[in-house]
């Protein structure tokens, strides 16, 4: 027979005894159980072994201590960037449910840009343990103007793999450029109206007036 023992972690109605038989009587490798008991995630096991042949001899106690039994996914949260959004870092923060024993951040190419291609980067060190706001220790370089989805994964000591994904993440550190202003420097106006050329699409602006000479003014205006 084996028969798993909880000896810490979550709680179970152990001992869990499998009664050998059939072709599992037979000497030779036996790579798994065909009849496995049914283990509470995150409780400790020893597993014990035990058997007697036909002549009535009885096995030497055979046991494997410290076994922790874990089908959880490591899950990886709050994630920033977000899906569909522009940044100017590669860098990206996360939290990490459990420890993983290996794991990556891997920026898949989304739009056609020169120069441009995929890049994996492999969790190391502090990024592979549990906690919140974790955060890449050498953050790749990204080619500038182009779009990326981010995949980030983990495996954990039990096998279990996690993954998340954002998408349509633009990477951008082109600051944005106003051109062909009116008024023109020294120019003489009768209105405040202001018109100007954007490169690119902003997220917040203002247009400050501020006196530089002339008539009294209680500057700067900001609109």
């Amino acid at each position: 027979s084996v028969t798993f023992t909880r000896t810490g972690g979550a709680e179970d109605s152990s001992p869990h005894v499998v009664t050998l038989s059939g072709k599992a009587l037979n000497g030779g490798v036996h790579p798994y159980l065909s009849n496995l008991p049914t283990l509470v995630d995150g409780a400790t096991y020893t597993i014990s072994f035990s058997g007697t042949d036909a002549a009535g001899n009885t096995s030497a106690p055979k046991s494997v201590t410290g076994i922790i039994f874990d089908n959880s996914n490591p899950a990886f949260t709050n994630i920033t960037p977000i899906s569909d959004t522009s940044v100017n870092t590669s860098n990206v923060i996360y939290t990490l449910s459990e420890n993983i024993v290996s794991g990556y951040v891997a920026y898949y190419l989304k739009s056609i840009t020169p120069g441009a291609g995929n890049s994996v980067y492999q969790l190391s060190g502090t990024e592979l343990q549990s906690g919140t706001n974790k955060s890449l220790l050498t953050p790749p370089t990204l080619v500038n103007g182009a779009t990326y989805t981010i995949v980030i994964s983990g495996t954990d000591a039990a096998g279990n793999t996690g993954n998340a994904t954002v998408t349509g993440i633009t990477f951008t550190t082109t600051p944005p450029e106003f051109t062909g202003i009116t008024p023109s420097t020294g120019s003489s106006v009768n209105s405040t109206t202001v018109a100007y050329t954007l490169n690119e699409s902003i997220t917040s602006g203002s247009v400050t007036f501020t006196r530089t000479g002339g008539a009294e003014d209680s500057s700067p205006h900001v609109v």
